[in-house]
């Protein structure tokens, strides 16, 4: 019987001690956010609102529950509260791209349509390889009435290399019909040389080869320079010039062809320099989206 009662008391203490234990700040920041979630779902916006609040008074480099936040009010109809969130959460994490969006579509529910232009813009340089971002401005371009493009470049396919280091030459039989064919064959080529030395030398921390931003323009510049050179001595007049060559002549000489190629002609490799291009030339991309892509040249 003493045995039992001392049985009882011992589970008496662990339970008033595991009552006594409170939640890690990040524990307790997930649960309000997944509660917080649930309310939202279910219609209970000022409930989801003070959950996230919760949750960012846990954590306070919580982006997603002030971004979360930010959302609930705007439909609430609060989009001066939203932004307030919004700007919260771009200074948390100014690299990621749902608070900007979701700032742009406060804005245009605002009417402010050129701080909504600016956030879209925003959030395609915080993760341009992502969809939402490119969504978001296209909704904006459509109440705008405005026209979004990019410079008509096209690029012939260039060989590839596969894991064990094997070139495999580019097919594209179009590539000796472009003018200034020979540059172009070159930098279809180009693979074949840099998944040597070359790009080993430049990338020294990376074991395997990969498509890379280097690569990329010194194959462009080397397009450029022998499209240079032929017009000076008369073998390729200004006529014969097509979109792919004239944009990117211009773009060369607005310093922002490798904006241009970052933002719309890359690949998973050329993608992986773009977080330390963007920390060094943030308002050079901008500044192509704004000249090439939302308001180009006619």
């Amino acid at each position: 019987m003493i045995a039992g009662r001392r049985a009882l008391g011992l589970a008496a203490l662990l339970l008033a001690g595991m009552a006594g234990v409170q939640a890690s700040p990040a524990q307790a920041k997930t649960d309000a956010i997944s509660r917080g979630n649930k309310a939202f779902a279910e219609g209970d916006l000022r409930g989801a609102l003070s959950l996230y609040e919760q949750a960012a008074a846990a954590d306070t480099k919580a982006y997603e529950a002030v971004t979360l936040a930010g959302e609930t009010e705007t439909r609430l109809e609060e989009p001066q509260k939203a932004v307030a969130y919004y700007a919260r959460a771009v200074a948390i994490d100014p690299n990621r791209e749902a608070a900007y969006r979701l700032w742009g579509d406060a804005l245009m529910k605002a009417a402010d349509m050129k701080g909504a232009e600016e956030k879209f813009v925003e959030a395609i340089l915080a993760e341009p390889y992502v969809k939402a971002p490119r969504q978001g401005l296209k909704r904006w371009a459509d109440a705008n009435h405005a026209h979004l493009s990019d410079p008509p470049i096209r690029l012939p396919a260039r060989a590839t290399v596969d894991a064990q280091g094997q070139v495999r030459p580019a097919v594209d039989p179009g590539t000796a019909k472009r003018p200034a064919a020979e540059a172009w064959a070159a930098y279809a080529a180009a693979p074949a040389a840099w998944s040597g030395r070359e790009f080993h030398q430049r990338y020294p921390a990376e074991k395997a080869y990969r498509d890379s931003l280097a690569e990329e323009m010194e194959s462009l510049r080397g397009v450029l320079a022998a499209v240079a050179a032929m017009q000076k001595d008369g073998r390729l007049p200004d006529g014969q010039l097509d979109p792919t060559l004239r944009s990117m002549q211009a773009l060369d000489k607005d310093g922002m062809l490798e904006s241009c190629v970052l933002l719309d002609h890359w690949d998973p490799g050329i993608a992986q320099d773009y977080p330390g291009y963007r920390a060094e030339h943030k308002d050079t991309l901008r500044a192509y989206m704004y000249k090439y892509v939302i308001h180009p040249a006619r």
